[in-house]
C-alpha cells in the first residue's frame, strides 16, 4: 500500500491529486453534506459525531452497500430511510472523488490503473524497481498480484516468500492462489521449499 501511495503522490501532475481519507477526513465531508441534505426518517440528529451516531452509522451503511450491493442493503435494512441514504450516498461519493480523495483499499487498484494507462510511468516503475521480494504471499489479493506482476515485468527478478497453508486474509480479498499459480505467471522460477 505504501509503495502504491508512493507512486500516487510522484505522479499527482499527471493523474491529478490524491489524498488518502483518513476516518476524520471521511466524517467532516459526511458532516458538511448532511448540513445541506434533507433529513433523513427515522435517525437521530443527536450527539451526531459521537462513536456511534449518525455519522458513523451513516458511514456503516455506505460500507455495507459497497461490499454488498444496493439490493442486500434494501433487504437487510428496510426499516430505514433507504432512498434517504442512498442519495447521501450519492452525494458523498461524488464530493469524495471531487476532494481527491482515495480509500485505503484503492491506493493499489489506483497505482494500477496508473501503470496500465501510461507506459512510459510502468517502464520507469520497472527501472526502479529491479529487484522485488514479496512476503507473505499467501495473503496477496488480485490487485495486489496484478501491482507486482506489472513491477517485476519479463525479467522475472521477483521473490515470493510464504506458505500457503497460512492464508489468513480470505475476509479482505486475500488468497494463495497468487503463490500456488507462480509457476504458471513465472515458468522459469525456482521453488524451494523448508
Amino acid at each position: 500500500h505504501s509503495l502504491a501511495y508512493q507512486m500516487l503522490l510522484e505522479y499527482e501532475g499527471i493523474i491529478g491529486k490524491k489524498r488518502l481519507a483518513e476516518q476524520l477526513d471521511k466524517k467532516s465531508l459526511l458532516l458538511r453534506i448532511l448540513k445541506h441534505a434533507p433529513k433523513l426518517n427515522g435517525m437521530s440528529y443527536e450527539g451526531m459525531q459521537l462513536r456511534y451516531g449518525l455519522l458513523q452509522t451513516l458511514l456503516n451503511c455506505f460500507s455495507f452497500i459497497e461490499k454488498h450491493g444496493e439490493a442486500k442493503f434494501r433487504e437487510v435494512h428496510w426499516k430505514k430511510d433507504v432512498e434517504g441514504i442512498l442519495r447521501i450516498k450519492d452525494f458523498y461519493d461524488s464530493s469524495f472523488r471531487e476532494c481527491g480523495y482515495i480509500t485505503y483499499e484503492e491506493q493499489i487498484s489506483e497505482a494500477v490503473s496508473l501503470l496500465i494507462e501510461n507506459p512510459f510511468i510502468l517502464k520507469r516503475e520497472q527501472l526502479k524497481h529491479p529487484y522485488i521480494l514479496i512476503d507473505e504471499a499467501q495473503d496477496l489479493d488480485t490487485e495486489q498480484a496484478n501491482l507486482i506482476r506489472l513491477l517485476a515485468g519479463d525479467t522475472g527478478n521477483l521473490m515470493i516468500v510464504g506458505d500457503d497453508d497460512q492464508a489468513i486474509f480470505g475476509f479482505r480479498g486475500g488468497s494463495n492462489q497468487f503463490m500456488i499459480r507462480f509457476r504458471e505467471f513465472y515458468p522459469a522460477a525456482e521453488d524451494m521449499r523448508l
